[in-house]
């Protein structure tokens, strides 16, 4: 009896070891068990999802980084397009960094945006009476769902409007791009539209403008980028929207968020066209910006910046001047070499550089007076 009491003691304490290493084990699977975490959904979630089978096909052709305060810079509208400058620049203030002023290409109606207290940002619009701007008037029926108003860029048609936006309700998050048009008979703006993937995005999409005549337009935006940066897209505008129908949602996804620009290069042809045009923009922009120059505006005001002027046509053509001043030097330098070597020439030699010389002076004539003609009307032009 004791010799079996002894042993069912034995086999008892062996199932109670079994029994513990089997609990001690159980733990530790539910210790390594993962976790499901549950995210809910927000609004701008949704709405992207929403917004993704619709996102447009686009043709982007370039991207360039550049700080936030002077990607202006980097959009050279055509004279048709219109004008876009600083708050700031315009109206000779301080403290408007997030504002700007378009002004239309007849140089007499603008729409800007300004600081209203209470709602934040807002848009407002002003007519050139004679020399002088009208009372600023603000625009009415944009302020529902929306604050910090900004960016407006007005198509040459008068009647199509774009401006970036905050909207808790109907954005995905931070300054959205939307679209307006005027009502000519009920004499107010429709409803604005955001006008979607792949131009807005979960960061901050700050200005969408387009330049019908170069067939180009500019998206700026922070997505991807570090504080204080920017990316300008230079894209083709579509004529008509069209979406994507063939492929999946993965990449449906990279499209939306513009991951690769590469990725739109599908037309070959319209891409190398597109590039050629934004090639010759901005070959205007650098003739002028390897110059160093003063160019006097009056008693008080004197430009050493091709950025300094305020009108697209002025700026091209001071560009166009900046190139027949170069023209002009190098003539001015042929004939001193002429002259010098004229005494030295006999007989036949000496007629034809004759002739030469006296062709030379004509056309130093000519580009002389047409400088100094250039440089009066872009002077009348920018004041």
């Amino acid at each position: 009896m004791i010799r079996l009491r002894i042993i069912t003691l034995a086999v008892i304490s062996v199932m109670i070891c079994i029994n513990a290493d089997a609990q001690k084990r159980g733990k530790a699977k539910k210790v390594q068990k993962p976790k499901v975490e549950v995210v809910e959904e927000t609004p701008a979630d949704i709405l992207f999802e929403e917004m993704l089978p619709s996102t447009a096909k686009v043709l982007i052709v370039d991207s360039v980084v550049a700080d936030k305060e002077s990607f202006l810079s980097h959009i050279m509208l055509s004279e048709d397009a219109g004008t876009i400058r600083k708050y700031d620049d315009f109206f000779n203030t301080q403290g408007h960094k997030n504002a700007f002023v378009y002004i239309n290409s007849f140089n007499n109606r603008m729409f800007y945006a300004e600081n209203d207290e209470g709602s934040g940002m807002r848009l407002y619009t002003s007519d050139k009476l004679g020399e002088k701007w009208s009372q600023p008037q603000p625009i009415d029926g944009l302020d529902e769902g929306f604050k910090d108003i900004t960016s407006p860029f007005m198509m040459p048609d008068g009647t199509t409007l774009y401006f970036a936006a905050k909207n808790e309700e109907e954005g995905l998050g931070g300054y959205d791009l939307y679209v307006t048009r005027y009502d000519a008979e009920g004499g107010k703006f429709y409803k604005p539209e955001n006008i979607g993937l792949p131009y807005n995005s979960k960061a901050n999409d700050y200005l969408y403008a387009i330049d019908e005549m170069n067939e180009l337009g500019w998206l700026v935006t922070d997505r991807n980028q570090p504080e204080g940066k920017v990316c300008i897209y230079t894209f083709v505008p579509p004529t008509s929207r069209q979406t994507y129908t063939e492929l999946d949602d993965e990449q449906l996804k990279r499209m939306a968020d513009i991951a690769s620009i590469k990725d739109t290069w599908s037309d070959g042809k319209a891409k190398e066209e597109a590039l050629k045009r934004m090639k010759s923009i901005n070959a205007v922009q650098k003739d002028a910006d390897d110059g160093s120059f003063e160019f006097v505006i009056n008693d008080n005001v004197t430009y050493t910046s091709i950025n300094d002027f305020k009108s697209p046509k002025t700026k091209e053509r001071f560009a166009k001047l900046l190139n027949g001043r170069k023209e002009l030097e190098k003539n001015e330098q042929l004939i001193e070499k002429l002259r010098d070597t004229y005494p030295q020439m006999s007989g036949n030699a000496k007629r034809n550089m004759a002739n030469e010389i006296l062709k030379m002076e004509r056309l130093i004539e000519e580009q002389t007076e047409y400088i100094h003609k250039e440089e009066k009307e872009i002077r009348r032009a920018e004041q």
